[in-house]
């Protein structure tokens, strides 16, 4: 087994069960017109200081535009453009620490960082 590389402040998780998760509602129902228009699986969701969620999983775009493997929405669902980091494939999971770095896991090797993006560290 190849040993995964560390950029940056990147820490890799274990991979955990792929699953398609829903967003939570106030009041803790399942907000089923929630829709960020993924381009495919949405297998993780964090949610980050400030009301923003990152969206990860096994995905090439969101809301329309190019985005590998992770993304970040606004509480509306529509595109942060501002937050451009991608992964060269699937991020089966990831949360957010309490420092507000974010920690990945997934089939991961690669990390390309947008350090304009005001994310926190990975």
């Amino acid at each position: 087994m190849t040993p995964i590389p560390y950029f940056v402040r990147l820490h890799v998780a274990a991979v955990i069960a792929a699953f398609n998760p829903a967003l939570m509602a106030a009041l803790g129902n399942v907000d089923m017109t929630f829709n960020p228009n993924a381009g495919g699986r949405v297998l993780s969701t964090a949610l980050q200081a400030g009301g923003k969620i990152l969206v990860a999983g096994d995905f090439t775009s969101m809301g329309g535009q190019p985005r590998n493997h992770i993304a970040r929405i606004h509480a509306n669902g529509t595109l942060d453009p501002d937050f451009t980091t991608g992964a060269d494939d699937t991020v089966a999971c990831m949360a957010v620490l309490a420092d507000g770095d974010i920690v990945i896991g997934g089939v991961i090797r690669y990390v390309r960082m947008d350090a304009a993006a005001g994310h926190g560290g990975f």
